[in-house]
């Protein structure tokens, strides 16, 4: 049973402006309705065994929350258990979510069960539990642009799970503690992840598991736009299971482990990405180990192409900048890379097979 029931919005077109003591378990049912300056701040603890109920839920489409905060300054694992905005069922759609505070929720955002179209843009979620943002179960052809996700405890900066044609583009993703900055997870279709800022997280700057189609492009992972802060992530990319996934022209560097990691995953375009201290002034900008690392059994990858190559400068490290692990891993083309590498190896394979190609 979910407790704190607040607001009900169950009619069309009305504004709740100026707010400053909206209720926890606000719901919207009704259409084309506007939240602006609102105000959530949950400090009452709950009796044993009631659940919480999200900050605000909307059950219906063109709906607009903007300028807001919503925050949760409990400190008992129960009481934060729930969502600071949720959006759940096919009726939800085509709402935006704009320039809202959210503070110490289980999920800052969390979209599901085929809520489709919705817009979540220039929002801050820090001290989230589980995800920053959470799409779930044919959560479709929604839109994360501009959001700043920090200090995620146990989960994701962004998790898309079961859901495609999304597009994040322009999101910060730092300081997720034991997660990745995204995850995309058992995708059927394209997931587009474009001009992100993704450093400083304990996973992988960017994980697909068994993910199909996703196009990483044009991202910063290890370090911020600028490159002032260079932090680095677990593995930049890696991509586990899945196929047919893109990553072109990000910039990736100073990550813990590699650069991008294919495990055990086919047909992956990796083309014109840049790795490590390409001006040879900042030794901290290089990859600790390969650069680009394919294994356990991946098929038929393409790294580099004629005019669409990486770009990798490993001037410490004695890790082969390009490796090819296994006698499973077949099929896959290396060619037009520029690789400067003074301690390893520029391209390295173990057990290579007559039908590896490399230029």
């Amino acid at each position: 049973m979910y407790k704190r029931q607040g607001t009900n919005v169950l009619s069309n077109k009305n504004e709740i402006t100026d707010c400053t003591g909206m209720a926890q378990g606000s719901t919207i049912y009704g259409n084309e309705n506007k939240i602006i300056n609102a105000t959530i701040n949950v400090t009452q603890l709950l009796p044993t065994g009631e659940n919480p109920a999200a900050g605000i839920n909307i059950i219906g489409n063109k709906n607009s929350i903007k300028n807001s905060t919503i925050s949760n300054t409990l400190t008992v694992d129960n009481d934060k258990a729930t969502e600071g905005i949720r959006l759940s069922g096919a009726a939800s759609t085509e709402n935006l979510i704009d320039n809202i505070n959210i503070t110490g929720y289980w999920n800052g955002v969390y979209i599901s069960d085929n809520a489709t179209k919705n817009v979540i843009s220039n929002n801050k979620m820090n001290e989230s539990v589980n995800m920053g943002i959470y799409l779930y179960d044919n959560a479709d052809n929604n839109q994360l642009t501009n959001n700043t996700i920090d200090d995620v405890e146990i989960g994701n900066g962004i998790y898309i799970r079961l859901s495609k044609d999304n597009t994040a583009s322009k999101n910060t993703l730092t300081n997720v503690k034991l997660g990745n900055g995204f995850s995309i997870h058992e995708t059927t279709g394209k997931n587009t992840l474009d001009d992100n800022v993704i450093y400083s997280n304990a996973g992988a700057g960017i994980l697909m598991f068994d993910a199909l189609n996703t196009e990483v492009t044009n991202n910063f992972i290890g370090q911020n736009r600028t490159g002032t802060a260079v932090v680095g992530n677990s593995n930049g990319i890696s991509t586990q299971g899945g196929s047919g996934n893109l990553m072109q022209t990000n910039t990736i560097v100073a990550n813990l482990s590699g650069g991008i990691l294919i495990d055990n995953s086919s047909s992956n375009i990796v083309v014109s990405n840049s790795f490590g201290n390409l001006s040879g002034t900042n030794n901290a900008l290089e990859n600790n180990t390969n650069s680009i690392l394919v294994n356990n059994g991946s098929k038929n990858n393409i790294i580099g192409k004629s005019g669409e190559g990486n770009i990798i400068h490993n001037k410490l490290k004695t890790f082969a900048a390009i490796q090819i692990d296994g006698t499973s891993s077949t099929g896959n083309q290396i060619s037009g890379n520029s690789l400067s590498c003074n301690a390893g190896k520029a391209v390295s394979y173990t057990h290579l097979r007559a039908h590896e190609t490399r230029h």
